[in-house]
């Protein structure tokens, strides 16, 4: 599953190509099985997260910390689950 973050106005930030809006984050578990790395190549971000009972639950709590900076930061954000299986 990834969780898709389309922000309201394109941003500069440490990745070639200019301003970006959209950004897509990803789950890896850890082989440990109780946490796991979220992140996203293109916005140059990565979190340790416990393990929920499912990924969207373990995506949302990433989206909990990332609407909270933009909201801080005076950006719009919309947030999209797609499903890869």
């Amino acid at each position: 599953m990834i969780l898709r973050m389309t922000l309201d106005r394109p941003i500069n930030g440490w990745w070639d190509g200019g301003p970006r809006s959209t950004f897509d984050f990803w789950f890896t578990p850890d082989p440990n099985g109780k946490t796991g790395r979220v992140g996203s190549w293109e916005a140059n971000w990565y979190r340790q997260v416990k393990i929920q009972r499912t990924e969207k639950a373990t995506l949302a709590i990433v989206r909990q910390i990332l609407s909270r900076t933009c909201r801080r930061d005076g950006i719009g954000v919309s947030w999209e689950y797609i499903e890869t299986h």
